[in-house]
């Protein structure tokens, strides 16, 4: 069959990111902001986190530059490319004491990494996100790394993969079941290890006081949390209160994992689109983002009249895995009904 004309939506992205001219990054995050098609996606990540520049003539030079520091920087540290199980997992002997309490760290986490989904079960994967964070940790010693910073890095391997089954013609390619090591060229995952690895960085830094000691990034955004659920939702918040529930108990891993946890990779990837394209998303967005979500599902919430039982469901994530995309969007568009009414007019955030 013919292939299917470009979307409406589909086609100002290509008009955008085509323009000769450097590009809008406003009009690119309005655009943005209502959800990016798959093939662009990628693209649109780049250059929305500061890896790939507005100017399209520079963009190719300046992606093939952080591609090649990347890899010298793996060969600096000393990580092989062989996968999870290989002589590659074997812990380099040149390590300091601290550098190899840190890679066991990280080689205990990667098994716990979307445990439910194959693709990040696959020892290819695995070993891309071994380099990926180890990288980030030793080039970060003010940050500290945590379980949960392996999370933050699927979204992207996931999109850049989908991005390339999209070019080249697979777009019909569920990713969450491929095997990479028979359907993507190691040219290919090189380049989406590299990407994965920038942008993750570039992600990191916005929220940076999330991983120093004690937190208090993460910290200040669970207080600005339970502050909006008591202006928005009392008795809600009342609700959570009366049976002993803290914010800290179930919202942490929403802000350390940034909902990767509470979502499937699809959903999450769209959900993302919007993060991705507010400034300061993910450091003052993703509160409103977390109590849009938790009223939501305020009247499921408040039905519950067992610690235990309210808990258990926080805890294990509360009913998205059926959620498509206008879901989201509309999830995103109570966030930014609920930003309209406090930024500026509150402190909670501070």
């Amino acid at each position: 069959p013919p292939p299917s004309k470009p979307s409406p939506q589909t086609l100002k992205f290509l008009t955008l990111l085509s323009s000769t001219t450097t590009l809008s990054l406003p009009q690119l995050r309005s655009l943005s902001w209502s959800g990016v098609p798959k093939a662009q996606r990628g693209e649109v990540w780049r250059i929305l986190l500061g890896l790939s520049p507005a100017n399209r003539g520079r963009r190719d030079k300046v992606m093939e530059r952080k591609r090649r520091e990347y890899w010298k920087s793996i060969e600096q540290v000393g990580l092989g490319i062989e996968p999870i199980g290989s002589r590659g997992s074997e812990l380099p002997a040149t390590l300091t004491r601290e550098e190899e309490r840190l890679l066991r760290q990280i080689l205990v986490d990667l098994p716990r990494t979307s445990p439910t989904v194959p693709l990040y079960q696959s020892p290819t994967i695995q070993s891309m996100l071994k380099r990926i964070l180890y990288l980030w940790a030793v080039r970060n010693p003010g940050a500290s790394y945590v379980q949960g910073i392996n999370d933050l890095a699927t979204p992207f391997l996931w999109v850049f993969l989908e991005e390339h089954l999209e070019i080249s013609g697979r777009n019909e390619v569920y990713v969450g079941s491929i095997d990479v090591t028979t359907t993507v060229d190691s040219e290919v995952l090189n380049t989406i290890e590299a990407d994965t690895y920038w942008c993750l960085t570039s992600l990191l830094s916005s929220i940076q006081d999330h991983y120093t000691p004690n937190q208090p990034g993460l910290q200040r955004q669970v207080h600005a949390l339970g502050s909006v659920i008591k202006r928005t939702d009392a008795k809600l918040h009342q609700h959570l209160s009366d049976l002993g529930v803290e914010y800290i108990q179930f919202a942490f891993k929403w802000f350390n994992c940034l909902l990767v946890r509470e979502f499937q990779p699809r959903t999450i990837a769209r959900l993302w689109d919007t993060c991705l394209s507010e400034e300061g998303g993910f450091s003052t967005f993703h509160v409103y983002t977390c109590a849009a979500l938790l009223t939501r599902f305020s009247s499921e919430i408040q039905g519950k009249h067992d610690f235990g039982e309210l808990f258990t469901t926080l805890q294990q994530g509360l009913p998205t895995g059926d959620w498509k995309d206008d879901d989201v969007s509309m999830l995103c568009s109570q966030a930014f009904v609920l930003k309209s009414l406090f930024e500026g007019s509150e402190k909670h955030l501070e």
